[in-house]
């Protein structure tokens, strides 16, 4: 299903907009970009009616099945499964949340992730530019991190902005993460029911323009649909 931004979705935009009022110009109008799904139907690639956008080369797209979305395929090479939200319109200043679907005592041997995007675009045929906020589990633990991509398929195309974390919460099924950024500064949440957790920070102006989105990494040996997405939203702020 395809719809409007949940009232907790609006009152939560407003809180990102109020903690960042140094870098929101009053004389710029919003821009109302907004986009939310709960993956309903198949599709391979995900598209749902074009709103999705994918690399034209190298990069994986992800897929939708069971009211899941998850990665197209296992990767023997950094060519995640990557899809952005280009044909809907977005701001700058944006946030993207996704429910995490998790199968029940899934812990893959192998890195297996759910990740978001912020500022995704292609701004050259087969070069892809974006920040990654990633939630990995692998052998019953937890990790996070913050990334810029900024490169050609084939290439180091990444970059680490934060280090792995520690301790950090393995995710369970329903959960929700929560990326954003305002300006430069770049915030990774993990919210379990009333809680949230900041789950990683940075700070970085490679990128000013481009779109929310999703993607998924994930080793041999791993079980595609076992963990991603149940639902998603994003909107400009």
């Amino acid at each position: 299903m395809l719809g409007v931004m949940s009232r907790r979705s609006s009152a939560r935009r407003a809180r990102l907009r109020s903690a960042f009022p140094r870098l929101l110009p009053q004389s710029i109008p919003a821009v109302l970009g907004s986009y939310a799904s709960t993956f309903d139907g198949t599709e391979a690639p995900l598209s749902e009616g074009g709103a999705w956008t994918h690399m034209s080369s190298f990069w994986q797209a992800p897929q939708k099945a069971g009211g899941i979305a998850f990665a197209g395929g296992a990767n023997e090479s950094y060519d995640d499964s990557a899809a952005w939200l280009e044909a809907v319109g977005f701001g700058p200043d944006q946030v993207i949340t996704a429910t995490i679907a998790l199968a029940p005592s899934y812990s893959p041997t192998d890195p297996h992730e759910v990740e978001l995007l912020l500022r995704a675009s292609e701004p050259e045929a087969g070069s892809i530019a974006a920040y990654e906020c990633l939630y990995g589990i692998n052998s019953g633990s937890a990790y996070v991190q913050i990334m810029r991509w900024d490169g050609a398929g084939g290439t180091t195309y990444f970059t680490e902005i934060t280090d792995p974390g520690v301790n950090n919460p393995f995710p369970q099924d329903g959960d929700q993460i929560e990326a954003s950024i305002i300006g430069s500064d770049i915030v990774f949440r993990h919210i379990r029911g009333a809680t949230e957790t900041v789950l990683a920070t940075a700070t970085d102006a490679a990128h000013s323009a481009g779109s929310p989105g999703i993607s998924f990494f994930m080793r041999p040996g791993g079980t595609l649909s076992s963990y991603g997405y149940a639902a998603v939203e994003a909107s400009t702020l």
